[in-house]
């Protein structure tokens, strides 16, 4: 009966068959031996097929090689911003008040001088000129001119005042303060005293230690004031400054004994009988 059968399993057995799939993979089966049947019997079932499968493309699915599993890398954006470049200088100045006339009446113009000094270059900006902490009506942006600024006011009322002035700095300098003075403001003209002037200076802002150093203080006035003026450092009298008299309303002090750091420089006006007493500064003088 074997021998009748499928001319492919007289000998008991399979064909070999191959199928190639879409993806290179090529599959070759290999059919079972069947057994040997008995006289007039039927033969035996045939051993099942094994089956191999090979393939020319490594990443063909049935190859038995793993696949990793799939993954998304995630894109990612960097934005880089330019800082902007700075504006504001960091050099430190030396700033001065002045007064035209440190006393005068009600309704009486007054002319309020600040000085801001560098080492690099004069300065500019602008300042701002306060009384008592109050902006002076028509001071409050004064653009700097060869280093200086004036705010001419006669808005004061009688009273006593802090006159300040606030520079807003520029590219080289810092912001810095000048004054403050004290501004008198009577209720009627003065007979007793004259206005004048006071104002106080430095031969160099920045010295170093050991070096000397000459402040000047400058009072001016209807007649030529005389008096004399005491140099303070932060309130204490400088050596050799104390008394130091006026000579056609100059006064003038010369030191070498400053330490080093910041120091507030005062020239403390006594008066005389035709111009009233006054503080000029304080400047700030820095040793190195």
């Amino acid at each position: 009966a074997a021998e009748a059968g499928d001319p492919a399993m007289k000998f008991g057995i399979a064909a070999a068959s191959a199928t190639t799939d879409t993806t290179g993979t090529t599959t070759t089966g290999t059919g079972g031996t069947g057994g040997t049947g008995g006289t007039g019997g039927t033969g035996g079932t045939g051993t099942p097929g094994t089956t191999t499968t090979s393939s020319s493309n490594p990443l063909a699915r049935g190859t038995g090689i793993a696949m990793p599993p799939r993954r998304t890398i995630q894109g990612s954006s960097t934005t880089t911003t330019a800082a902007s470049p700075s504006t504001a200088g960091t050099s430190s100045v030396s700033s001065t008040m002045g007064s035209s006339s440190y006393t005068i009446a009600a309704g009486q113009a007054v002319t309020f001088t600040a000085r801001v000094i560098g080492n690099s270059g004069a300065a500019t900006g602008t300042v701002g000129f306060k009384a008592s902490g109050n902006p002076i009506s028509g001071c409050g942006t004064m653009a700097l001119s060869g280093g200086q600024a004036t705010c001419t006011t006669a808005s004061l009322a009688a009273g006593t005042y802090a006159i300040t002035g606030v520079y807003s700095g520029n590219a080289t300098y810092a912001a810095a303060s000048a004054g403050p003075i004290t501004q008198t403001v009577t209720g009627a003209a003065s007979s007793s005293t004259a206005s004048y002037g006071l104002t106080i200076d430095s031969s160099a802002y920045v010295a170093s230690a050991g070096q000397a150093v000459t402040f000047t203080v400058v009072v001016t006035g209807p007649v030529t004031p005389t008096g004399t003026v005491d140099f303070q450092d932060n309130g204490t009298t400088i050596a050799g400054c104390a008394g130091v008299s006026l000579s056609g309303g100059v006064a003038r002090c010369t030191t070498a004994a400053l330490a080093r750091g910041s120091h507030p420089i005062r020239g403390w006006y006594y008066g005389d009988a035709n111009n009233s007493a006054g503080i000029a500064g304080p400047i700030t003088e820095t040793i190195q």
